[in-house]
């Protein structure tokens, strides 16, 4: 034994003689070189430069030293020492080599140089304090500081940081006295002043700062927008249509006076039907903003009392919705869901629903940071910790960017408390006795549209597939994230989510670049409408990745019915599921799940609502039904069923390549001939005339009702007396062991 492990141990020895490995380690020496502290305008180009000195490295004139990497980095506070540097107030952004220093960096030219330019990425006007860093080999961090000799080493003494004031100085103005403009179309360096009329039919604003005077009214139109990187002062009047969009750059900005901001609701059918809301005003008031709702069905979401142990995404308790007065102030970024006057209709309403109504937001416009406090109930073990926001602002928000600020990671964004999925309330279906809930009727749960990284769809609503943007005024849940160390936070906004357009959709193509991705619907004639996406997405797994990629439904348990799509060892039932690109191909398998409540007549539709991908565009998709053995490409038709009442997480695949064999294939398009005659009979037989061994007859719920041997005839007559008048299954067996399947109608 002592000789096995000792050559064991020389074994390991010498390959590790022979392994070539690098030592993570610092850099000797850097700095921020220039520019020394300045004032610039908001909006403007700053540059920052430092440089970097690594023996053997660096000091080679004109070339890249190899495993450096650099980092300028700002903040609104400064450092007092270099831990601070790795608080989540100091932004760091990565800079570039600067070839063009060359022979000129450092005395002898021994230096690298880097440099960024910070402008884009200050978050409005104040003061700035920044500073370098640098990484060797992935090593700890050195952080460089400034002094006039040439700097070195932070410290906060000799080398410091230097000090940016960014102001809101505008570089030219124009005046709007309600026929034109006095110094010219406006850009984003213009102050502007309305003196007079004005509405954006007439053009789209872009402006360093605008002042509507009073007697003045700035109308923004629907699909139009008016974009400014500083201060807005209203002291006439602004109007903002319900598609419209106000978009400020800098954080900092004054905002001042009273703008009128026009929401529409999704068309409604009925009084019951919720709609989602958040002010996109400051001093706003229930009662005042949502003044046509009803008076008694106005709520806010307590995300503390939200436990749900039993995991239907129901309150056990019924104590998470709680109702809010007229006067109570509308908070921005909190979400408040409100149903209309009911007196509309249980009048004689005008017209023929659905109907849009316009609710009226009246305060000051949200600007910059706006954080909004969310949690989880640690007390209870729920699957999801659900918390109701919204979009605080005047002008869509960009999901994505959204989510990069508030996605909890633990390596990539350890201060963000959040799941990766958006809910969108998306009504399509009356409050019922038979939906899980604490009250006498409820809703379906099923009804919200999702939005993640690996896409977007409509997961049993109006029909309607958002977009990557949350208009103004939308509320909308999301969770607080298991994995988030404090259970307490912020959902944080800020003006670098906001974009111009993209506000026309209000909830209640293919190419090769693009990732591949599949939705299916499930449809039936009594108004059951689901849809799921399945993604193959960089980023995402075959495995759950949580609700960034894999979005579970929000689901209580008695829904009318479901489509979902099901991981290996994961309870959940999923509206969106990510996949890895990689597993795509004709050997690819997507499992699809199916839960009833419904009777047993009911047909059901699988249809494809859309296709996004080279390979999905190009490629036949077949749904297996595994229960009756039957295959459709439905790339070329739906495919039709009836299910007992039930959960069904094995019946459906849906596949790449076909599941029949080649003479399979060869008989099934051949088809199967079936006649009728008036004996109750019918008379089977094929084209091709192959000899018929069984045939099964099932009904649409799949159970088999006959089961015949006909001895090999090619014309087989099967007595169908006891069968009532209906649609049926037949499957035939031939001689030479291979089966056809036609569905048929019993006369």
């Amino acid at each position: 034994m002592k000789h096995k492990y000792a050559i064991n141990l020389g074994v390991v020895i010498s390959l590790c003689l022979c392994i070539n490995f690098t030592v993570a380690q610092t850099v000797s020496w850097c700095n921020l070189q220039f520019p020394a502290s300045t004032t610039i305008s908001y909006g403007n180009a700053y540059p920052i430069y430092g440089q970097v000195y690594e023996p053997g490295l660096t000091d080679t004139p004109a070339s890249q030293g190899a495993g450096i990497t650099a980092w300028i980095g700002f903040s609104e506070t400064d450092a007092t020492t270099t831990a601070d540097f790795t608080s989540s107030d100091w932004t760091w952004v990565q800079a570039n080599y600067n070839p063009v220093c060359g022979a000129n960096c450092g005395t002898p030219e021994n230096n690298d140089e880097y440099f960024i330019d910070i402008g884009p990425y200050l978050p409005g006007s104040g003061t700035f304090y920044y500073a370098t860093r640098f990484q060797y080999n992935g090593g700890p961090y050195t952080y460089g500081g400034y002094n006039a000799a040439g700097g070195g080493f932070w410290d906060g003494a000799t080398n410091v940081s230097q000090v940016l004031t960014v102001n809101a100085n505008c570089l030219s103005a124009s005046t709007w006295d309600g026929t034109g403009w006095d110094n010219g179309v406006p850009d984003i360096n213009t102050a502007v002043t309305f003196t007079g009329d004005y509405t954006t039919t007439n053009g789209n604003i872009l402006a360093c700062s605008i002042t509507v005077n009073a007697g003045a009214t700035l109308t923004i139109e629907n699909d139009q927008y008016v974009e400014v990187n500083n201060d807005v002062i209203i002291d006439g009047s602004l109007n903002i249509q319900p598609r419209g969009s106000l978009l400020q750059h800098n954080n900092n900005a004054v905002v001042s006076g009273t703008a009128s901001v026009t929401k529409k609701t999704a068309p409604m059918n009925d009084w019951y039907e919720y709609t989602y809301w958040s002010s996109p005003v400051a001093n706003e008031t229930v009662g005042t903003a949502l003044s046509e709702s009803d008076v008694d069905r106005r709520f806010i979401f307590d995300a503390s009392a939200y436990s749900d142990g039993d995991g239907d995404s129901i309150d056990d308790d019924g104590n998470d919705w709680v109702w809010v007065s007229g006067t109570t102030p509308m908070t921005p970024g909190v979400g408040y869901a409100a149903t209309h006057d009911q007196a509309y209709f249980t009048g004689p309403p005008p017209g023929t629903p659905p109907f849009q109504f316009d609710y009226i937001f009246t305060g000051t416009p949200n600007n910059g940071l706006i954080e909004v406090p969310v949690e989880r109930n640690d007390a209870v073990t729920s699957d999801f910790n659900w918390n109701f926001i919204g979009n605080p602002y005047p002008s869509a928000i960009d999901v994505d960017l959204f989510f990069d600020e508030n996605i909890y990671n633990a390596t990539t964004n350890p201060t963000g408390n959040l799941e990766g999925a958006i809910y969108l309330w998306s009504q399509n279906s009356a409050p019922s006795a038979a939906n899980d809930g604490n009250e006498q009727l409820n809703f379906s749960m099923s009804d919200y549209a999702i939005i993640n990284r690996t896409g977007a769809n409509d997961s049993g609503g109006d029909g309607n597939t958002p977009s990557r943007y949350i208009p103004s005024g939308q509320g909308f849940f999301i969770a607080y994230s298991d994995d988030a160390p404090a259970p307490s936070g912020n959902a944080v906004f800020n003006n670098s989510m906001r974009v111009t357009g993209n506000n026309d959709q209000f909830f209640r193509t293919s190419s090769a670049d693009q990732p591949n991705k599949i939705k299916v619907n499930l449809t039936a004639n009594n108004g059951v409408f689901n849809q799921i996406l399945v993604g193959y997405v960089e980023g995402a797994t075959d495995a759950y990745d949580g609700m960034i990629y894999d979005a579970p439904r929000n689901l209580s348990s008695n829904q009318a019915a479901i489509l979902y799509t099901t991981i290996e060892n994961i309870p959940h039932k999923f509206a969106i599921q990510g996949k890895t690109p990689e597993s795509l191909g004709a050997d690819e398998v997507i499992y699809l799940g199916f839960k009833n409540t419904l009777a047993n007549d009911t047909p059901f539709t699988l249809s494809l609502a859309q296709l996004e991908g080279d390979f999905m565009t190009n490629t036949p998709i077949y749904l297996v039904d595994n229960l009756l053995g039957a295959e459709q490409d439905l790339t070329q038709s739906d495919y039709t069923f009836t299910s007992e009442m039930g959960e069904f997480n094995n019946r459906f695949e849906l596949r790449f390549s076909s599941t029949l064999s080649v003479e399979d294939v060869q008989i099934t398009n051949n088809q199967l001939i079936i006649v009728n005659d008036q004996n109750d009979n019918w008379n089977i037989s094929t084209t091709q005339q192959s000899k018929i061994a069984q045939i099964i007859v099932y009904d649409l719920l799949g159970r088999k009702l006959i089961h015949a041997n006909t001895d090999n005839q090619t014309l087989a007559t099967l007595n169908t007396k006891t069968l009532n008048q209906s649609v049926y299954i037949v499957k035939v067996k031939l001689y030479n062991g291979f089966e056809i399947t036609k569905k048929t109608i019993k006369h």
